[in-house]
């Protein structure tokens, strides 16, 4: 008979005989008890150490708030066009020969984006509280203040409700053709004419200024006859497709440098082609979001507010992405 020590075991040595022999037997089965007695010993301080432990309340995962749900989106997506236009275009020759020297509207721009499909439809208007969901959903809320003309006997008021249904025309601005619009109330009051209440240029009173980043005038707003109905709120869809305008600068240029540009005859297309808004607009973007240490609302502000701290603007080329508030007088008191 032959016996082999094995150490594999987590407790005792087992012997291995090669040959059994029956006096062994009762050593094997003191073994197994031994072995037996030594997994419910374990098992006990298990337990024990267990109950010791403080017991963890169990994870709850904190439940999800559901967003609240916004107004479906009625965008209506431009095309790129840029290859379709040429010098012999013939809308553009005619946008271009009605075009009325520097006069506000843009006529050739209104053109082009006349021609990307349910851009210049109405917009869609709505209550107060219909436009305050949209906000919450996520649309940009955004204003527009506007003005009397007197030239053509148009007060505020109607000229706010040309932009909501009537006629969709691009007027001219700094930085590119276009609809303008501002995430500040503030600074759409100043394009309406309004008068700041208790403000003073001796006096700036920056406890009266809001917080940034839109730094919005908390003073009240003292409205004059001429902007009377011309403070229009207005919500972006999020899904707009907005190009950022310094992009679009760096896009513009790249195209303006290139041989089949430089190498075009004197034309209208070519003289279009220079304004960076028909640019983005034939190119199929919704409008373009300004912003930066280069561009200046001309608006007020608190002392020590810079060009770079100042809110977006945007200039709007495809009405499809706007939801409008309903006309009312509850901006003008």
């Amino acid at each position: 008979m032959v016996l082999c020590f094995i150490t594999p075991a987590p407790r005792y040595p087992v012997f291995v005989e090669v040959g059994r022999k029956p006096w062994l037997d009762a050593s094997l089965r003191r073994l197994r008890e031994l072995e037996k007695r030594a997994d419910k010993t374990a098992k006990r301080r298990i337990a024990l150490e267990a109950a010791e432990e403080p017991t963890l309340a169990p994870t709850v995962k904190p439940s999800r708030v559901k967003a609240p749900s916004g107004p479906e989106s009625v965008r209506r997506p431009g095309k790129d066009i840029v290859a379709d236009i040429t010098p012999r275009t013939e809308w553009l020759r005619k946008a271009d020969a009605a075009q009325e020297g520097m006069g506000f509207k843009d006529e050739v721009l209104t053109t082009v984006v006349g021609r990307q499909a349910g851009w210049s439809e109405p917009a869609r208007v709505v209550a107060q509280s219909e436009l305050d969901r949209a906000i919450d959903a996520g649309w940009v809320e955004m204003w527009r203040g506007v003005r009397e003309v007197k030239s053509a006997n148009l007060s505020a008021g109607q000229i706010a409700e040309r932009v909501r249904t009537g006629d969709w025309e691009m007027g001219r601005g700094i930085y590119g053709n276009g609809v303008y619009a501002t995430v500040r109330r503030t600074t759409a009051e100043t394009y309406r004419n309004t008068e700041l209440s208790g403000r003073s240029l001796f006096d700036p009173t920056p406890e009266l200024w809001g917080p940034a980043p839109e730094y919005e005038w908390l003073g009240g707003f003292k409205v004059r006859d001429a902007g009377r109905g011309g403070l229009i709120r207005i919500a972006l869809d999020p899904d707009a497709k907005i190009a950022d305008y310094e992009d679009l600068k760096r896009e513009h240029l790249a195209y303006l440098a290139s041989q089949n540009y430089l190498t075009m005859p004197e034309s209208a297309y070519k003289r279009s082609m220079t304004d960076s808004s028909f640019y983005g607009a034939a190119r199929g973007y919704d409008g373009v979001r300004v912003h930066g240490p280069m561009h200046n609302d001309g608006s007020q502000y608190p002392p020590g507010v810079t060009n770079t701290d100042e809110p977006d603007q945007y200039i709007i080329f495809n009405r499809s992405v706007l939801i409008m508030e309903q006309a009312s007088r509850r901006y003008d008191t």
